[in-house]
């Protein structure tokens, strides 16, 4: 009676199914026999396609065995026919696209980037909103150095992370890196306005303010960057600015602060001689070009702008000396 009941519960679950599928199906799970199970499963799916519960047992086989690339074939071909997904199935198919998005990550983390984004691809086949696959892909691409794939990406997750630090930050180095100019300004302006104090960002705007002639705007962010900037670049780039603005006074300043933090000072001193030239600060340039003449390399130029200084300033015994020791300098040589 229980084996008739068992045999009738089958032949409902399974329409389309003949009986002696049935009965052989019912044997050979009866014997613990996978491989036989398997085989009849194959069979009756390649004669009736549209048997939904025979794909849905093939699904479920191919899952447990862990053979993943027949199970979305088998699983979908359950899908196509109506059957119902049992709770059974649907969560094997989510433990097979963690265990596909999981490989993924795991060969980005590795910095196998090629790996990574062929696995992220098929991942985003099944699931086209999975947007932490599509984030992660976007960054390998990055890696790579595909830029316009890398932006494809980028953009479509920000789409719903507007205020994504760091894929807006990603996008405004793709920019630079093309060259788009408006593009690094717009989404470098983001970045900043959400966290100020991002240092390589606010470096990157006011490179490209400064590329594209802003010279206003990249003076303000150059400005703000050297409050907590220890790069000697970014004092020298402000200190440029202000002087071919004609901010003299300004650049002295930026320069002075450069002085601080420069191993070379030598490029610094000989700034600053312009800078005290040009606005007629002879006392400053005099102090200047004895830091200078502290430099060997830098000698012959601190004695020329000692001599500029001393001659301007009418100071001739102080002029004399230097051009008494240029002459006992050179009997020696």
């Amino acid at each position: 009676m229980e084996n008739k009941l068992l045999f009738l519960i089958i032949m409902v679950t399974c329409l389309g199914c003949t009986t002696e599928f049935v009965q052989k199906y019912d044997y050979a799970r009866k014997k613990g026999d996978r491989q036989y199970k398997r085989r009849l499963l194959e069979q009756e799916v390649a004669r009736n396609s549209g048997n939904g519960q025979a794909w849905l047992y093939l699904s479920q086989m191919n899952a447990e065995d862990q053979r993943w690339a027949e199970f979305m074939k088998t699983i979908r071909n359950a899908e196509k026919t109506g059957v119902p997904i049992s709770n059974r199935s649907d969560d094997l198919y989510k433990f097979y696209l963690s265990s596909l998005f999981n490989k993924a990550v795991e060969a980005f983390n590795k910095d196998q980037f090629e790996s990574a984004i062929s696995s992220f691809k098929n991942v985003l086949t099944l699931q086209p909103e999975n947007f932490e696959a599509i984030r992660l892909m976007a960054e390998a691409e990055f890696e790579l150095k595909h830029w316009v794939t890398a932006k494809t990406l980028f953009e479509k997750y920000l789409s719903i992370n507007k205020k994504d630090i760091r894929t807006l930050s990603f996008l405004a180095h793709i920019a630079l890196q093309q060259q788009n100019h408006a593009e690094v300004q717009k989404y470098g302006e983001q970045v900043l306005a959400l966290r100020p104090a991002t240092e390589t960002i606010r470096r990157m705007v006011a490179y490209s303010y400064e590329a594209t002639g802003d010279e206003e705007k990249a003076i303000q962010q150059y400005a703000k960057l050297i409050k907590s900037s220890k790069r000697l670049n970014d004092y020298k780039a402000l200190a440029v600015l202000y002087f071919k603005n004609g901010q003299i006074d300004e650049a002295i300043q930026v320069y002075r602060l450069a002085e601080k933090i420069s191993a070379d000072k030598a490029p610094i001193y000989r700034a600053l001689a312009q800078c005290y030239i040009i606005t007629q600060q002879y006392d400053q340039l005099i102090r200047v070009a004895k830091r200078l003449m502290t430099i060997n390399s830098e000698k012959n130029e601190a004695k020329r702008l000692l001599i500029m200084a001393y001659t301007i300033l009418g100071k001739e015994e102080k002029l004399e000396a230097i051009i008494h020791q240029e002459v006992s300098d050179g009997k020696k040589n």
